[in-house]
């Protein structure tokens, strides 16, 4: 398929469970259910008087400089954590890919959800102190900018982000992303297991670069010089839509093994 050239790759990782999925938190709404960040941040711009299409963490940052972070904290936990939200059936396809990792930058729990109601053994890992007490060959869902039902541990503002690969309490949880392949472009110390190659759905490549051999990222509609910034980086973008790459992975995932 040439919307997808790097899928022989991903077919291999797949198939020997080393591939690490980061999910971000853009994927658009009508596919997860819940507003997307950018959603999130034109909300609360509005509600606060301030620019529209700053990114949330932008909009968190002039919100907490007021001495207002209960108010975003607030508004995340009542928009996310709505009783009437549950996983769709986006959630529904990734909980069935055999990926060793999932990586979530989202802040509701509806991965979780998705993979509890699939009696597929995982870990949710919010905090730190939770990888000492992992299961042995369980999928690891990390929630590395933290879960609206535990506000204490969520990642938001431009500080908050910046600070998050230096931030001792949360060592133990960021060593387990290194150690599935993924790191932030201020964390280049880091040695990851070389096993594992990530890719990521759902967002920009963001501030992440590869320490893995590979990286693959969903980013339709980047011009060609922003992709040739993020091959610099060995990050090979998949110029096709979120859901047909999660569709393609299932496929892929539920393929049958040749003898």
């Amino acid at each position: 398929m040439s919307a997808f050239p790097w899928f022989s790759d991903l077919a291999e990782h797949l198939a020997d469970g080393s591939l690490a999925l980061w999910v971000g938190g853009d994927v658009p709404q009508t596919l997860i259910g819940v507003p997307t960040c950018q959603a999130l941040a034109a909300d609360l711009a509005q509600r606060y008087g301030l620019a529209t299409g700053l990114p949330l963490a932008e909009v968190a940052q002039r919100l907490a400089r007021r001495g207002q972070r209960w108010e975003f904290t607030d508004f995340l936990q009542r928009t996310l954590g709505a009783a009437d939200h549950g996983p769709q059936s986006w959630h529904a396809l990734l909980a069935s890919l055999p990926v060793s990792h999932f990586i979530a930058t989202a802040y509701d729990d509806l991965l979780a959800r998705a993979l509890r109601a699939g009696s597929r053994p995982f870990d949710h890992l919010v905090q730190a102190g939770q990888v000492a007490l992992r299961t042995p060959r369980a999928v690891g869902l990390i929630q590395l900018y933290g879960w609206v039902a535990q506000p204490d541990t969520l990642v938001v503002t431009e500080n908050d982000h910046l600070q998050l690969w230096e931030n001792a309490a949360k060592k133990a949880l960021l060593d387990r992303v290194r150690h599935s392949g993924g790191a932030s472009s201020a964390d280049s110390g880091a040695r990851p297991d070389r096993s594992h190659v990530q890719a990521t759905v759902g967002q920009h490549p963001g501030p992440f670069r590869a320490l893995t051999p590979a990286a693959y990222a969903v980013a339709p509609g980047l011009s060609m010089a922003a992709q040739a910034v993020w091959e610099d980086r060995h990050i090979h973008i998949l110029e096709a839509a979120p859901l047909a790459v999660v569709e393609r992975l299932h496929e892929l995932g539920n393929r049958p093994q040749s003898m």
